[in-house]
Parts: structure tokens; sequence; C-alpha cells
């Protein structure tokens, strides 16, 4: 009884965890993260007041794209900002999750990350956004 106790409480546990990854777009990640009552804690939009770390973010999610690679921090973050970038976090289940995104025309890309507690590095890089399609370097 008590084995079966604990299957179904681990089961329930996995079942609750948040995944990006379980999300085909960003719509469908907003409509679901909406309906369960989750609101951003925190959005940085301002490029000269991002930290050390969100301009590193920023850089890595502007260099995911294949005609961007090889960029510059400086033109990364000049980039991030004529096209709206922002900066949006989500605390889920006592995580930290960063989304940066920004909207070259209509079409939405960037990336999704884990905000790491001080000391275990800054961030882990889940998945990138292309034209709104999540696709993930986590699993």
């Amino acid at each position: 009884m008590k084995y079966l106790l604990l299957l179904s409480l681990l089961f329930t546990q996995a079942a609750l965890a948040f995944d990006v990854c379980s999300y085909s777009t960003t719509w469908d990640m907003n409509d679901d993260l909406d309906a369960k009552g989750i609101v951003s804690s925190k959005t940085s939009e301002e490029e000269e007041r991002f930290t050390f770390n969100e301009k590193k973010m920023v850089h890595l999610t502007i260099t995911l794209q294949n005609y961007l690679q090889g960029s510059s921090l400086e033109d990364a973050l000049i980039v991030f900002a004529k096209n709206e970038g922002r900066i949006v976090y989500y605390t889920i289940e006592e995580k930290t999750f960063a989304f940066a995104q920004y909207f070259p025309g209509d079409n939405e890309y960037g990336a999704f990350y884990e905000v790491k507690a001080k000391g275990k590095g800054a961030f882990k890089l889940l998945a990138k956004i292309e034209d709104g399609d999540i696709f993930c370097y986590m699993h």
C-alpha cells in the first residue's frame, strides 16, 4: 500500500511539473499559463538597464538564428532593442524562468531559459523560438 501511495505521489508531481517542451508554440504556452493564472513576475525591456546576465541571455538568443551567428554582444543588443525585445520572467513551482523574445516583422523569435540559483551558473537554455514555434534543447 505504501508503495502505491508513493508511486501515485511521484506521478502526480511529475504531471504537475512545468515543461516548456510540452508546448509546440508560444501561443499554446501563453494560453496555458493564462488558464492556470500564472503571470509574469518581472519584465525587462530597457536595453540600457539590462543586467550582465540579461545581456548574455540576449546575445545567446540573437545568435541562435543562423543569419545572426557571430554577432557581437553590442550588435545583438541593437537587434533585440530594434525588434521590440524584452525578457519576461516567470516563477513557476519555485523555479525562475526567463523568456527572451523579440519580433522581427510579425514573427516571434527568442529563447526560453531556466534561471539558476547563485553559484550554479547564470541560466540554462531550454528552448529556442522561431516563428512562434518552440524547439527544445532539453530532454
